[in-house]
C-alpha cells in the first residue's frame, strides 16, 4: 500500500517500479554496470576520492569537526556527474543544495512513514507543512537531474554520431 502512494511522489524509477517496467528499467542500466564499462571510469573514482581525502585531511589538521555524509555524499554526486554526464555543469552551490535536499527527504521521508494521514490518504499528507516541503524537494531534485540530462542529451546530438555498426555508450543518454 505504501509503495503505491510512494509513486506518486518521489517518481516511478527503478527503485519504485516492479513488474515489467522494472525489467525494462533494469535492461536499459545492466549493460552501464558491467565491469570494463566501470574499469574505464576508475581514474574519475581516484582523483574524486583523493580529493575528498585531501579536503577531511585540511579539516582534521586544523581540528575541526566535518560531517561525512555532506561530503561521501558530495564526493559521490561529483563522481556520477564526471561519469554519467561528462560533468554535467553543476555550481557546487546546487551541489550542497542538492545533497542537502536528498538528506532531508530521507528524513521527511521517515516521517511520512509513521504518519497514519498519509497510510490513509497521501494527497492529503501532502498538503501538511512536511508533505508540501516534501514535495518541493522531490521536485527540486528531479528538476535538477533533468536540468542536467537534457543538456547531456542536447551535446549528444549534437556531436555524437550513430555508426551503422553500434551506438555508442554514451548515446544511451539520448534514450
Amino acid at each position: 500500500m505504501v509503495g503505491v502512494h510512494l509513486t506518486a511522489l518521489p517518481g516511478n524509477g527503478l527503485f519504485l517500479s516492479d513488474g515489467d517496467q522494472w525489467k525494462v528499467h533494469r535492461r536499459l542500466l545492466t549493460p552501464a554496470f558491467h565491469f570494463d564499462v566501470l574499469k574505464q571510469y576508475a581514474s574519475v573514482y581516484n582523483r574524486e576520492a583523493t580529493e575528498m581525502i585531501s579536503k577531511l585531511s585540511g579539516t582534521t589538521d586544523n581540528g575541526q569537526v566535518f560531517e561525512m555524509f555532506q561530503e561521501a555524499s558530495l564526493c559521490t554526486l561529483e563522481i556520477i556527474l564526471q561519469c554519467a554526464f561528462s560533468g554535467g555543469q553543476m555550481p557546487d552551490e546546487t551541489k550542497n543544495e542538492y545533497v542537502a535536499a536528498i538528506r532531508k527527504l530521507k528524513l521527511l521521508f521517515l516521517k511520512m512513514l509513521f504518519n497514519p494521514l498519509f497510510l490513509l490518504s497521501a494527497s492529503a499528507y501532502r498538503r501538511l507543512p512536511n508533505g508540501r516541503e516534501y514535495t518541493r524537494l522531490c521536485t527540486f531534485i528531479h528538476d535538477t537531474a533533468e536540468s542536467i540530462v537534457t543538456k547531456r542529451r542536447q551535446q549528444l546530438v549534437s556531436k555524437v554520431p550513430i555508426s551503422p555498426g553500434g551506438v555508442t555508450l554514451e548515446a544511451l543518454l539520448i534514450l
